[in-house]
């Protein structure tokens, strides 16, 4: 079997409301389609999720074909291998295209050896995967009321964004605590805004609120400044925008900056990739979630 061609789509899905955080406003789910085709008539479907889709789309049409077309689509180490080595000066960004390529090859190694893809990665661990609701920067009452919906439906964790304003933080989070318990999980995510001593003061005054962890509180170029928040709170902290691919996460665990592992696949450069991650987690006692892009439907069954 040989790859024949590799077609790219974007497509980009209006939000129902816009999605407000501390880094801006989010107004659609978007996501580059790939489509790796085979002299067999298999095709292969992946997706690469990112805000830069246009150029993620130039990356794989006018630069990653080159390792694609005429190989053999069932080596995808190899295949991924070489387009790592390839675009290591500018691997930030071509992770993406990448990890779209990988999740298409997986895809479609397969349908051709009938198996689910599960199975190429170790197999099935669960027959069901646990999601968080989703709530964004709004008015106290609005979130409280959104926390609880997601709750009468069956939710057992959400997830908060924080950071521009500390009063707001503090009631929102009691209101949604006042309206859901403490049964309840809750993570916050302050998207790096704030300084290591802005952090620590932020976290110790919502501390009371028996918070699940905290998200990237610091800037993630500033894995020590992670490490001081961790020794300074009791909340965990989590690392998102400090944990991209692989040697990230590495000197994260190295610096022992965090508790837990936020993992995109995406950004590590596809599922093999953040698997590895999944395993220096477990290896070094921490624990390991997935962050999303609000990708469309093929890059979310790859991230479960």
């Amino acid at each position: 079997m040989r790859i024949t061609k590799i077609d790219t789509t974007i497509v980009r899905t209006p939000m129902r409301e816009p999605l407000v955080w501390p880094g801006g406003t989010r107004l659609s789910a978007s996501g580059l389609i790939v489509q790796i085709h085979t002299d067999e008539g298999i095709v292969g479907i992946g997706e690469a999720p990112g805000p830069t889709l246009p150029t993620i789309r130039t990356i794989i049409d006018a630069e990653l074909q080159q390792f694609l077309v005429g190989q053999d689509p069932l080596r995808v180490e190899w295949l991924v291998h070489r387009m790592e080595e390839f675009s290591r000066n500018w691997s930030g960004i071509s992770a993406y295209a990448i990890a779209g390529i990988e999740i298409a090859l997986l895809d479609l190694k397969g349908k051709a050896l009938a198996v689910p893809v599960a199975e190429l990665l170790g197999g099935f661990c669960r027959d069901r995967v646990p999601v968080v609701g989703y709530l964004f920067i709004d008015e106290p009452e609005a979130n409280a009321r959104k926390a609880g919906e997601f709750v009468d439906a069956g939710y057992t964790e959400l997830k908060l964004k924080v950071g521009r304003n500390f009063e707001q933080d503090h009631d929102t989070i009691a209101a949604i605590r006042d309206r859901v318990g403490t049964e309840i999980k809750l993570r916050i995510d302050a998207n790096m805004i704030w300084s290591v001593p802005a952090a620590i003061k932020w976290i110790n005054g919502l501390e009371r609120f028996d918070l699940q962890y905290v998200e990237q509180p610091v800037p993630d170029f500033d894995v020590q400044g992670l490490a001081q928040v961790r020794r300074a709170v009791s909340v965990p902290i989590a690392a998102d925008e400090a944990c991209t691919d692989v040697r990230s996460a590495l000197e994260l665990i190295k610096a022992d900056a965090c508790d837990v592992l936020v993992v995109y696949p995406s950004e590590a450069g596809g599922l093999r990739r953040a698997h590895q991650i999944g395993a220096l987690a477990d290896a070094a006692g921490k624990w390991c979630t997935i962050g999303s892009w609000a990708e469309l439907g093929v890059a979310t069954i790859g991230n479960a």
